[in-house]
C-alpha cells in the first residue's frame, strides 16, 4: 500500500503539471504511459531473475527504486523526457515488488491460508493506487504547488523501502533456520 501511495500522483496533479511544462495532450500520455512501458519491460527481466535472485531481495531493490524515483520526479523532472525517465523507473520497480511479493506471501503462508494472503496483498497494493487520487488530492489543496505535494506524497511511501527491508532480514532468517532438503 505505502510503496504505491504516489501512484497516482501525476495523473491527480496533471493539470497543474501540463502549464507547469507546457504539455501537450499527447506529450502528457507519453508520461503517463512511461510507467507502462518500465513495467512491461521490466517483467521481461526482474521475473525471471527471481529463479536465480532471492524475491526478498529483488523485492527490496524494487520498492527503493519506486520510492527514490517518486522522489525524484517532483525535484527533476522539467519536462516531458525527464518526467518520463522517472516514471519509467518506478514502473519497473512495481513490477520488481508486485511479482516478487506474491511469491514471497505464497511461500510464507501455508496451503488454506495462502489464497487469502495473497488476495490481501493484491488488495494492499490497489488501495495503494486508489487511495494514492485522494491523498494527492487533499496535499493539492493544502500545499503551494505540485512538487511539495507529490514529494510530501513520496516521502511517506519511502517507508515502504525500511518495510521491504525488515522482510528481506525476516525472510532470509527464516530461510537459516530451514534445512536444506536431502
Amino acid at each position: 500500500l505505502l510503496v504505491l501511495l504516489p501512484f497516482s500522483s501525476y495523473i491527480a496533479s496533471l493539470p497543474l503539471i501540463r502549464e507547469d511544462w507546457g504539455m501537450t495532450n499527447a506529450q502528457s500520455g507519453v508520461v503517463f504511459s512511461a510507467y507502462l512501458v518500465g513495467y512491461a519491460l521490466s517483467s521481461l527481466v526482474l521475473v525471471p531473475l527471481t529463479d536465480r535472485v532471492a524475491p526478498a531481495r529483488v523485492l527490496t531493490i524494487s520498492v527503493a527504486v519506486i520510492a527514490a524515483s517518486n522522489m525524484l520526479f517532483p525535484v527533476l523532472a522539467q519536462d516531458v523526457w525527464s518526467g518520463s525517465l522517472l516514471r519509467l523507473l518506478a514502473g519497473a520497480g512495481h513490477v520488481g515488488a508486485y511479482i516478487p511479493g506474491i511469491q514471497l506471501v505464497s511461500l510464507r503462508y501455508a496451503e488454506g491460508r495462502r489464497g487469502a494472503a495473497v488476495g490481501i496483498f493484491v488488495s494492499a497494493g490497489y488501495a495503494g493506487t486508489t487511495i494514492s487520487y485522494i491523498f494527492m488530492g487533499q496535499l493539492l489543496n493544502h500545499t503551494d504547488s505540485w512538487r511539495w505535494a507529490y514529494f510530501i506524497t513520496a516521502l511517506v511511501g519511502l517507508a515502504s523501502v525500511a518495510l521491504a527491508a525488515l522482510l528481506w532480514r525476516q525472510e532470509a532468517a527464516r530461510r537459516a533456520e530451514t534445512p536444506a532438503p536431502a
